[in-house]
C-alpha cells in the first residue's frame, strides 16, 4: 500500500489556502485507503474547492473511483478529471 503522501503534487504556483490544504490531506488519505485507488500514482491540485485529478492508470475502474473519492470530500466544489485510461482501463 502506498503512503498517502505519494499521491500529492500541488502544481499551481497560486497561494494554498488552509481549506485547500484541508482537501488535500482528506483527499491523499481517502485515494490510499480505498482499494480501489491505493495502488495507483494520482496527483492532485487543489484551488479554491476545485479539484483536479492527473495520472495515467491501465486498471479498470481507477479513473471513476478516484473521482467518486474526491466527490466526497467535505469542501469539494468541482472535480476535473484528467486521468488518462490506457490498455483495458480504455475499455470501460
Amino acid at each position: 500500500m502506498r503512503n498517502h503522501s505519494d499521491y500529492f503534487t500541488q502544481t499551481s504556483v497560486e497561494q494554498v489556502t488552509e481549506q485547500d490544504e484541508e482537501i488535500i490531506d482528506w483527499l491523499n488519505r481517502a485515494l490510499a485507503s480505498d482499494p480501489r485507488t491505493t495502488e495507483s500514482l494520482i496527483m492532485i491540485e487543489v484551488h479554491n474547492g476545485e479539484v483536479v485529478l492527473r495520472g495515467e492508470t491501465v486498471v479498470p475502474g481507477v479513473r471513476s473511483a478516484a473521482e467518486y473519492v474526491a466527490w466526497g470530500i467535505p469542501g469539494v466544489h468541482s472535480v476535473v478529471n484528467q486521468i488518462v485510461p490506457h490498455g483495458a482501463a480504455a475499455e470501460e
